[in-house]
């Protein structure tokens, strides 16, 4: 390792952290990447240290797992993330986490419209923007409400992807297709997915 370069810590062990995790460690860099799957593509990988997280969907439990891993070295380390959901962790709590990592985000502010996408949807509605019909829902009974709007077919996906939604949908495939009321109610009832957070667009064919 080029002890020049400081330690850089990976979020994440999945297949987009396995890249980051290979680009920096062909280079010299340590690396450290944080997780809760000691199966997963990243935690094997001979470039990174691996340090289990048992949940990284937990924001306080991801933010103190952070501080441990950088205390412990002693060391300021370059901070990675791999996921929307890790960066709005990062984003919220960076005041706390200055002091012993390097990173670089926007303003939260910024993040918040482009990591939303319920915000997102309404800048690029507001300036203009080509996108599809966009529906949200919070739970069963915002769906009740949502489901009849809908055109279909129509696609299915999650506010923020999570293990719950990766486990249930394969990960090639990151979203689902209604192609009516009942097909749609019907695939949610099956998930147990009617109470997550979720959001539903119309089909663009192509």
């Amino acid at each position: 390792m080029d002890p020049t370069h400081p330690p850089a810590l990976v979020i994440g062990v999945d297949v987009s952290a396995l890249n980051v995790i290979r680009s920096l460690g062909g280079h010299g860099i340590e690396v450290y990447t944080m997780g809760r799957d000691t199966s997963d593509y990243g935690a094997a990988s001979r470039y990174a240290k691996f340090v289990l997280c048992d949940d990284l969907t937990d924001e306080k439990k991801v933010i103190s797992k952070l501080l441990e891993i950088s205390r412990n070295l002693g060391r300021k380390m370059v901070l990675f993330c791999t996921s929307d959901l890790h960066v709005l962790h990062v984003s919220r709590n960076r005041e706390v986490l200055k002091p012993f990592f390097e990173f670089v985000l926007p303003d939260h502010e910024v993040i918040e419209t482009l990591m939303d996408k319920k915000n997102f949807n309404d800048f690029a509605n507001r300036y203009g923007f080509s996108v599809p019909q966009t529906f949200f829902s919070k739970n069963s009974t915002d769906f009740q409400k949502v489901a009849s709007s809908l055109p279909y077919p129509c696609v299915i996906k999650p506010l923020y992807r999570t293990i719950f939604w990766s486990l249930c949908v394969p990960p090639e495939k990151k979203v689902m297709k209604a192609d009516s009321p009942q097909d749609l109610r019907q695939k949610l009832s099956d998930l147990r997915a009617l109470d997550i957070p979720l959001i539903f667009q119309e089909w663009i064919p192509g």
